[in-house]
């Protein structure tokens, strides 16, 4: 079983989904801990109730990103954490802190990248951008972390359709329900050491053979039933 780091700032949509998946026997890991860099975050409450030590490192409070991010790797390396999950969280990690944990940090982003992602790109500005575009479908993507804000190795991603008469709101919702499945299911890849990272791909084993990891199918149709 592995240990998990979730780093948040906001509500914890993404991290209850996570607790769920390990309470429920999805995920072969537990959430050694939970991060935030607000204070406000009601993720801190989401972990508390569950059961999960929640401390909350506020950036304001150093000087610089190094020696912010210096305090969160104290914290994350203490609990012996094998990998970091971005669940909602809104600072962009810097190359220092990525190759202090070199593929074992992992993100969810409410977009089919490498479309509707980048610095700025997040929460409501990703959907509302997708709506404009005229875009037929949206979905979701996990993928490894690296210097470039959404840029790192795709894991896993879902389709969703974008609908006539969609809002910003309808949208994300629907996107969201995807999220909340797909996360909980690349963790457990990561937990069954079946994801390598070759440059840009991530081929995942099954059965003794690599896949490369498509856009639209799941790699596997056994994971999650």
């Amino acid at each position: 079983m592995i240990r998990l780091g979730v780093l948040v700032s906001g509500r914890g949509t993404t991290l209850q989904a996570i607790i769920d998946a390990c309470a429920g026997g999805l995920v072969d890991a537990e959430v050694a801990v939970v991060i935030s860099n607000n204070p406000e975050a009601y993720a801190l409450e989401r972990a508390r109730r569950a059961g999960i030590e929640a401390i909350v490192v506020d950036h304001r409070d150093f000087p610089d990103r190094p020696s912010f991010e210096a305090r969160l790797a104290e914290e994350l390396e203490r609990r012996r954490v094998d990998l970091v999950c971005l669940a909602g969280f809104l600072r962009i990690l810097t190359p220092a802190f990525v190759e202090r944990f070199r593929g074992r940090i992992m993100n969810i982003h409410p977009a089919l990248l490498p479309a509707f992602g980048g610095k700025g790109m997040y929460g409501e500005r990703v959907h509302a951008a997708v709506l404009a575009s005229g875009a037929r479908v949206s979905g979701c993507t996990v993928h490894f972390v690296d210097e470039t804000p959404d840029g790192g190795p795709i894991i896993l991603q879902a389709v969703v359709p974008v609908l006539d008469g969609d809002t910003v709101e309808t949208l994300a919702a629907r996107v969201a329900r995807e999220e909340h499945r797909l996360y909980p299911l690349a963790i457990q890849l990561f937990a069954e050491g079946r994801l390598e990272v070759h440059g840009k791909r991530v081929l995942i084993r099954r059965e003794g053979r690599r896949e490369a990891c498509g856009q639209r199918g799941r790699p596997d149709d056994r994971i999650g039933e």
